[in-house]
């Protein structure tokens, strides 16, 4: 769950670093973060008595901030089609 909503509001700021032009890009570098994020923290765990670092974890906290991003996903690209549609309803109203 941390690393959804990490993903989810990394590309979100990226994206909008980016002003929605370099959408790849934004969604690469979210990943790239997320999962340099997972393994510092396995890391981390290698440090605390009773914890032990497994590469599974990391896979899984980053199967976790793709969800997160699969779902900005949905988000942006409803939004982006959504508003497109109002336009080319806009314009072919104009014509009438």
């Amino acid at each position: 769950m941390l690393y959804f909503v990490l993903a989810f509001l990394l590309i979100l700021i990226v994206n909008m670093l980016f002003r929605n032009k370099r959408y790849l890009v934004s969604l690469l570098i979210t990943i790239i973060l997320c999962f340099s994020f997972a393994l510092t923290d396995e890391y981390y765990q290698t440090k605390v008595v009773g914890r032990t670092d497994q590469f599974k974890d990391v896979v899984i906290d980053t199967c976790g901030a793709l969800v997160g991003c699969l779902f900005y996903d949905t988000y942006y690209f409803a939004y982006k089609l959504d508003s497109k549609n109002v336009l080319v309803v806009k314009h072919a109203k104009a014509k009438e």
